[in-house]
């Protein structure tokens, strides 16, 4: 059920979903970043032991190795990993043969949510530009939900580190395997980028007492404990972001 309403969300339709299937997907021998991609493939969930199977390794890794190919602008980034990862292992459980193309063509999709996070060049001057006009629209959901927290953080460049920290990855670098897929539930239900945005600003809400009684300083270091946060609050919380 669930591999089926994200091909349903990040795909397409059933009619669409075959054609696709019927594609071939042929990695490039060697890609621009092949050592990262490496890197990231052994630290990948490494407590995870269903990845460890050279089989699902060689296969995520043609993944991300073709999505590189065909994406040359973008080529490999750090934080598709985790995405592929996540994509792969729930669309393998659920339909093992086309687990390869179900998942090559999801990164496509959710690649364009967060395209503006990875850098065209080591001067890409857009990213700045997409965190500052990103953030406000987070701030203008806290301050809804909470004006206080709003204003608090108005100057802060804590909702841009939060977007750099958690965007790339879809929240998949903070989150055991089996927390991320609700997450990822509730992310694919409705629109996935306003999604996103709920999740990150749900993130804050859960913690509006420390941002409104801590110094900054301490608040930051408090918050940026990964453990400290829990997916089922922060999806509750996200749904009342919703209009």
């Amino acid at each position: 059920m669930r591999a089926a309403k994200w091909r349903a969300a990040l795909i397409g339709d059933l009619e669409l979903i075959h054609t696709l299937r019927q594609s071939t997907i042929i990695p490039p021998n060697m890609i621009r970043d092949q050592s990262t991609m490496d890197q990231d493939l052994k630290r990948t969930f490494p407590t995870v032991q269903w990845f460890n199977k050279d089989t699902h390794l060689n296969n995520i890794s043609d993944i991300l190795m073709a999505y590189a190919k065909v994406n040359p602008n973008i080529g490999y980034a750090q934080g598709m990993c985790f995405i592929v990862f996540v994509l792969y292992k729930v669309y393998y459980e659920d339909c093992p043969q086309y687990a390869v193309h179900d998942t090559f063509y999801s990164l496509h999709t959710l690649i364009h949510y967060i395209r503006p996070l990875y850098p065209r060049d080591c001067d890409d001057k857009h990213i700045p530009k997409w965190l500052e006009s990103t953030a406000s629209i987070i701030r203008l959901k806290l301050l809804y939900r909470s004006p206080k927290l709003a204003v608090k953080l108005r100057n802060s460049g804590f909702i841009k580190l939060l977007l750099i920290k958690t965007a790339p990855a879809l929240f998949a670098n903070w989150f055991k395997l089996e927390d991320i897929v609700i997450l990822w539930d509730y992310l694919f239900t409705g629109d996935t980028f306003e999604n996103i945005l709920n999740a990150i600003a749900a993130m804050i809400i859960c913690n509006r007492d420390i941002y409104l009684h801590l110094n900054e300083e301490k608040a930051l270091q408090i918050t940026a404990v990964k453990s400290f946060y829990k997916v089922s609050s922060i999806v509750s919380f996200a749904h009342t972001f919703q209009h």
